[in-house]
């Protein structure tokens, strides 16, 4: 049996403050599984993330990585003047990409992206073959995924099936808060359906993991 790229048991996060985030999270991803993290802003999707990729480590708790890996933060370290935001995000994204790790970790990566880059996105996404950990609340994204890993102060949870699977999951567990954000992401569906069978390749077609 493969061992997976990513294990993690009994995984605790704190704020700096002290105030608990996750509490004995356990999750495994290995290579060809693709998993969305959801979940409102504030549960500490990103702090995961950036534990998940070794950047900082959790208040308490076990994290594993096996194979190579990158990742694209939503808050680069570096920034390129001379090219927009939008054209510095997608550059950051096809470096990630080019490199073709075994686990690919993506947080908000659609951020600063115009309708076109979130498209190719979404197209770079659904061929992608190693492990892939996405943090999104774009729904364009999310309907790339059949599994997803909701992040909640009530309980994370694991979510198999399509984006409209993940939305009933969620209203039917809303509370308040919850349900603020199941309504974005109806919103957000309503006012763009889009179809990915018209998207063709671009030019610059990687070959690795393609």
């Amino acid at each position: 049996m493969t061992a997976p790229l990513l294990s993690v048991r009994g995984l605790c996060l704190n704020t700096p403050s002290g105030r608990p985030l996750l509490s004995e999270l356990s999750l495994q991803i290995g290579y060809g599984e693709r998993v969305a993290l959801v979940g409102r802003n504030g549960v500490g999707k990103s702090t995961l993330l950036r534990v998940l990729a070794g950047e900082t480590a959790p208040s308490s708790g076990v994290v594993h990585r096996c194979g190579t890996q990158a990742m694209v933060s939503q808050q680069p370290k570096e920034t390129n003047a001379r090219l927009s935001p939008g054209e510095a995000q997608r550059s950051r994204l096809e470096a990630a990409f080019a490199a073709a790790p075994d686990l690919l970790l993506l947080d908000e990566p659609s951020h600063d992206l115009d309708s076109d880059g979130v498209a190719w996105l979404a197209w770079r996404l659904r061929r992608w073959a190693g492990g892939l950990l996405v943090v999104s609340h774009e729904r364009r994204l999310l309907r790339a995924f059949e599994d997803f890993f909701v992040i909640a102060e009530a309980g994370s949870r694991h979510v198999h099936g399509s984006f409209d699977a993940l939305r009933d999951d969620l209203d039917s567990r809303a509370d308040a808060e919850q349900a603020k954000y199941v309504r974005k992401l109806g919103d957000l569906t309503s006012r763009e359906p889009v179809s990915y069978t018209h998207l063709r390749a671009p030019r610059d077609r990687q070959k690795s993991r393609m």
